[in-house]
């Protein structure tokens, strides 16, 4: 053995490991197997990679796995037997989050009464999010929905969603779903709700489940419709 044999088995059999060398030397396998198998100098290529493989047993039992299925003709290679469906769970999270940063600028209040200025970017965002209270009797998918809880300390949730018509998608019905603190189904009745927009203003009531109803709305009015809650 030569006298730089000999030294480089000594540093590398005093190599300590280093996360980070890991790291670095992975990143790099796909090259350094790739030049190894081309025919070219991959030490001399790659000389941090050569060194790190020669004292680190993990790595150099990846780069064996990575030569090995490099050699793998394509049909050869494994076919999973299922594909499991990506979690796209942080998508529904970052949607959440940006509608709740919509609806803190859209909601103002005075005293107990809420006011929602709708926007089309608020609409947006609302179509992504389902909804957290039950549409009644709607024969198609929901326009958009805006959930908000604990507008104000009289109201508990104000949900606020739209329907197209089945037979005209420029109209729609519009629904102020509200439930309050100190009062429960079937007892919420009565609870004022004003829908302001270009064609003019149009007030209703909920029912005993909290529920008011503007039917026939153009649908174009949405994006710049105000509703106002009173309970």
């Amino acid at each position: 053995m030569s006298d730089s044999q000999a030294e480089n088995l000594a540093r590398t059999l005093l190599s300590v490991v280093d996360p980070a060398a890991c790291a670095a030397c992975l990143d790099t396998l796909e090259a350094y197997v790739g030049d190894q198998r081309a025919g070219r100098d991959y030490a001399a290529l790659h000389p941090t990679t050569a060194h790190h493989l020669d004292a680190c047993v993990e790595c150099a039992e990846a780069y064996a796995l990575l030569y090995d299925l490099a050699e793998l003709p394509a049909a050869a290679l494994p076919t999973p037997a299922r594909i499991p469906p990506p979690d796209l769970s942080f998508l529904s999270a970052a949607a959440a989050a940006k509608l709740a940063e919509l609806l803190r600028s859209a909601l103002t209040h005075t005293g107990n009464q809420v006011r929602v200025q709708l926007s089309p970017t608020l609409i947006t965002a609302g179509r992504a999010i389902p909804p957290s209270m039950a549409y009644r009797d709607a024969g198609t998918p929901a326009l958009f929905t805006l959930a908000i809880s604990d507008p104000t300390p009289a109201i508990t949730q104000l949900q606020i969603s739209a329907h197209a018509t089945s037979t005209d998608a420029s109209r729609c019905t519009l629904q102020a779903q509200i439930t309050l603190p100190d009062r429960d189904w079937p007892d919420l009745a009565g609870i004022n709700v004003r829908a302001v927009g270009t064609s003019g203003t149009l007030n209703a009531q909920t029912d005993a489940w909290g529920v008011a109803l503007f039917t026939d709305l153009p649908t174009a009015d949405l994006e710049t419709l105000v509703i106002e809650v009173e309970p």
